[in-house]
């Protein structure tokens, strides 16, 4: 039985699943690491707020103002030992930061900061959207909002994730509590246009017999109109074959991208028996297309590793992802220990010659657009073919994300034949820009094609990787 047609949008079409594809031959995929800023970390601490740490850098770029914007969560010193801020950057391209002083919140007698929340007690982890549909709250945060022993007595029922809007991503409203339970690890929100909600990826707990204490693992959480959500649904993304219950998900990172949702996993390796929390962090993907099911890519290989400075030398986590002038950014935060440091004992008794860790920051590291994975070739010096299903196609041209030495491509109709004119014989590239081509038969482009119903394209790779394809 022949695969059904698919529809697909002007968006890139990447190949980090099989869902277009109907056949391969002599085919692998090759995850490809963005790299590592050599100026990092391009933030840092410097105030009293933020002494001790700086994590869960979230950006967005705002195209009407040149600007890039970050909040981050800043832990330092006095009150705020064991309490966390959101804070706020602005950078005119991505990599030098200034951190605007602002009148918000005080702290300590110094009334100008660039303290944004830090209330009721403390506010953890912001993830940060823009929703253009609702243009009165056009920014939206959720946090996280602990309750330690200490603050029972005054917050009782804020052990939860909270909710916040902004109409210009400074001043935000009272958050309110939505999403109850322990939660401490930072949390990802999405509008995923498909399905027409908003999708909360969350920390969540299970039990496993081999390993004292809270297995991490993710929840999910979904809401029509941000203000009424679904309890948290469990999801468990590692398995025995990975060493689960001892390698955990940590946190999905989750961002829009064209048609689909690609998830950033800080995954936690942990490495003595009985000890849920000392252990090396880095970064892998997922990817889904309904925000429910996720599937991991490229064989779970590392995206983002952990060191070889000294500042991330054992602990990276995913921060949000953004694409701007064809070049994706990834920032993250790193850490010079490993995590879980300072305990041992199943996790629960700390180690008295272990000082309280301080340092790391906030990275910076690059990759081309579309670029995450490649299909090369398994075998270099034998042909390799890559057949995508049926599609519903509607536009002028093609455009291949490659690095093109020897490849072409083939259009075939619903028997899966080659259209006359439109063969790999006379299929060449013209170099679109410095990653994309543009694909011609005879000089003549797809809008030249006699198509009537759903096509197939057949790709043909000699020497060559193929990263995304888009109609135009």
């Amino acid at each position: 039985m022949s695969a059904a047609p698919i529809s697909i949008s002007r968006h890139p079409q990447l190949f980090l699943d099989d869902h277009l594809l109907v056949r391969t031959q002599n085919i692998r995929r090759r995850l490809l690491q963005p790299r590592k800023h050599p100026a990092n970390p391009v933030l840092d601490g410097e105030h009293p707020w933020e002494t001790r740490m700086l994590q869960y850098p979230v950006v967005l770029h705002e195209p009407e103002r040149n600007l890039f914007c970050m909040w981050y969560t800043a832990f330092g010193e006095g009150r705020l030992m064991e309490r966390g801020a959101i804070c706020y950057a602005e950078s005119k391209d991505g990599l030098h930061w200034q951190k605007p002083m602002l009148d918000l919140r005080a702290f300590e007698g110094r009334q100008t900061t660039n303290i944004l929340l830090s209330e009721p007690a403390e506010s953890c982890f912001m993830s940060v959207i823009k929703t253009p549909h609702e243009p009165d709250s056009l920014y939206k945060g959720l946090y996280w909002h602990r309750v330690k022993k200490s603050w029972e007595a005054q917050y009782p029922d804020l052990r939860a994730n909270l909710v916040t809007t902004s109409t210009d991503g400074i001043h935000w409203q009272t958050p309110e509590p939505v999403i109850f339970g322990k939660s401490d690890n930072p949390p990802s929100l999405v509008w995923y246009e498909p399905e027409q909600k908003y999708f909360a990826y969350l920390r969540d707990q299970a039990q496993h017999p081999d390993l004292f204490g809270h297995i991490r693992v993710t929840g999910i959480s979904e809401s029509a109109d941000f203000e009424n959500w679904i309890e948290k649904e469990m999801m468990i993304l590692t398995d025995e074959d990975e060493g689960y219950p001892y390698t955990q998900v940590h946190a999905l990172t989750a961002t829009v991208y064209g048609d689909l949702l690609l998830g950033m996993l800080s995954v936690i390796k942990l490495e003595e028996e009985g000890n849920n929390f000392l252990g090396i962090m880095n970064v892998q993907l997922a990817c889904s297309r309904d925000g429910r099911n996720w599937h991991r890519i490229a064989d779970r290989a590392t995206f983002l590793d952990i060191g070889p400075e000294s500042w991330d030398r054992w602990f990276v986590h995913a921060g949000s992802l953004l694409v701007h002038n064809d070049t994706i950014h990834v920032y993250y935060h790193g850490w010079p220990v490993k995590h879980g440091h300072g305990r041992k004992n199943k996790g629960r008794t700390p180690n008295p010659n272990a000082s309280r860790p301080k340092g790391g920051g906030i990275g910076l590291a690059t990759l081309p657009a579309d670029r995450f994975v490649a299909l090369s070739l398994e075998s270099p010096g034998t042909e390799a073919i890559v057949e995508t299903k049926p599609l519903y196609l509607s536009g002028t041209n093609l455009l291949l994300n490659a690095e093109a030495g020897q490849l072409q491509i083939e259009l075939l109709d619903e028997k899966g034949t080659p259209i006359p004119g439109f063969t790999a014989a006379t299929s060449r590239l013209i170099p679109r820009d410095r990653l994309r081509h543009r694909v011609l038969w005879n000089d003549r482009p797809l809008g030249a094609a006699p198509i009537t119903q759903p096509i197939s394209l057949r790709f043909i790779l000699r020497d060559a990787d193929l990263y995304a394809f888009q109609i135009e």
